[in-house]
């Protein structure tokens, strides 16, 4: 029986036995003293623990503990800090995957044509000539370029360095990479030509980040500000038609009450509907450009739920009203729209009352849904203008003879002055249908139709 230890090893825990939680602490040790001179060399050991926990991640699955043999095998392929004398050997083509990243170490810019050249092992000047060459063709390197440098991201730790040339992830090719890194443009040897682009880079990366970041606090203002207001909007909607649809407008009130008992229902699913993508959209925006990385992802998750159950309710109420709106809401809305018309000219003699234009609107409503009904011939049966004309002039006679019904109707609960104010305002419509008809009948006969 041997006595085990619970271990972090880059961010991993695992159950390691003591001898070999000893020979790996060596190893740890003798990893940080050599690198201790290096800048970053926090930053290089934690990459190197990584690389030992995804090794030790890689032994056999049974074994549930690390054992000495694991760790052995683990410093074998990474090597040993004594090695390090030792010629590096570039491993063979094909051998090892290269990832594309942005060369922070050999940047004249962002480091993109540096970090491609790494990427298909051309010569750094090869690819930047490339880059001048074709920013000369409609300016495509330009696009290219800043799309590369918005898209890749920047080799920061020893890992990413050497997977973008392709070197075996050891403790040697590490140690030469962060060598190599510290060797790239020595500043003793800079010459003014070297200083000059080197500087004019720096400009240009300056340059193009401050207009980045104001770029991305501008946008993320906007869809946070748009989409923060909608929500608002929403909520105050909300509340007014819960209260009093009607002081929207009326035909807002007409439209819910053919919703019956579920119209509350309806308002607040539609509300849901609308509302959760804003609140996504927030959230995703704070995500991406305000850096918020600890986001409820379970209430996010609920609210996608909330948004499917109010779909489904909203189309099930819909859907079972929906033959009684298609057929009485356009009638609602034409008679309503009527007797607002016919209030006003009421208004300087004999106001209507409630009563009266309550009355008034159910028989035109009536009178409007029995013409619609009539009216639902499909029209391009009617294959000339003049078959046409015939038809809408059949129409305007049954809208004339549907006037009279309402005159009649409302000869019991109008007024005389009332009664008069209906008949002008009956007989204005039928004289503007009148004078469109004829004027449409007279362009026929001038065509010889």
């Amino acid at each position: 029986m041997k006595k085990t230890h619970s271990a972090n090893i880059g961010g991993t825990v695992f159950t390691i036995e003591e001898d070999a939680y000893e020979k790996l602490q060596d190893y740890l040790r003798s990893i940080e003293s050599h690198f201790d001179s290096f800048p970053d060399a926090a930053d290089i050991v934690a990459d190197i623990e990584a690389r030992i926990a995804e090794q030790l991640q890689q032994r056999d699955a049974i074994a549930q503990v690390v054992r000495a043999s694991d760790v052995e095998r683990v410093i074998a392929i990474m090597g040993r800090t004594e090695q390090f004398s030792d010629p590096i050997e570039e491993p063979p083509a094909g051998k090892q995957a290269r990832k594309l990243f942005r060369d922070p170490d050999r940047k004249v810019i962002a480091g993109v044509a540096a970090g491609l050249a790494a990427y298909l092992g051309l010569p750094h000047l090869l690819v930047r000539l490339a880059f001048l060459v074709l920013a000369f063709f409609f300016g495509t390197a330009v696009v290219v370029y800043l799309l590369l440098w918005a898209l890749v991201p920047m080799a920061r730790s020893a890992t990413d360095k050497l997977q973008m040339r392709g070197r075996p992830l050891t403790l040697a090719s590490i140690d030469q990479g962060v060598r190599d890194g510290l060797a790239s443009f020595p500043p003793a040897t800079r010459n003014l030509a070297t200083r000059s682009i080197l500087a004019a880079g720096s400009l240009i990366n300056l340059i193009v980040v401050g207009i980045a970041r104001v770029l991305k606090w501008t946008v993320s203002v906007l869809v946070v500000g748009t989409a923060t207001i909608g929500v608002l909007a929403l909520s105050v909607l909300l509340v007014m038609t819960l209260v009093n649809a009607a002081a929207l407008h009326p035909n807002v009130a007409t439209f819910l009450d053919y919703f019956g008992g579920w119209q509350q229902a309806f308002k607040v699913f539609a509300y849901l509907l609308a509302i959760i993508p804003l609140a996504l959209v927030i959230a995703t925006a704070l995500r991406l450009f305000w850096g918020v990385k600890h986001l409820n992802t379970r209430g996010l998750a609920g609210m996608l739920g909330v948004w499917v159950i109010s779909l489904f309710g909203l189309a099930a109420i819909w859907s079972s009203n929906y033959p009684q709106l298609r057929d009485d809401y356009p009638a609602s809305v034409e008679a309503q729209r009527d007797v607002e018309r016919i209030r006003l000219l009421t208004a300087g003699t004999s106001p209507l009352s409630e009563d009266q234009a309550k009355k008034l609107f159910d028989t035109l409503a009536a009178e409007h849904k029995r013409r619609a009904a009539n009216e639902q011939i499909e029209y391009s049966y009617y294959r000339d203008a003049r078959s046409r004309l015939e038809f809408d002039e059949q129409m305007a006679r049954d809208r004339e003879e549907s006037h009279r019904r309402v005159l009649e109707s409302a000869q019991s609960w109008l007024d005389t002055q009332q009664l008069a104010s209906v008949q002008e305002f009956m007989n204005r419509r039928s004289s503007s249908l009148q004078a469109a008809l004829q004027a449409r009948r007279e362009r026929l006969e001038a065509r010889g139709w």
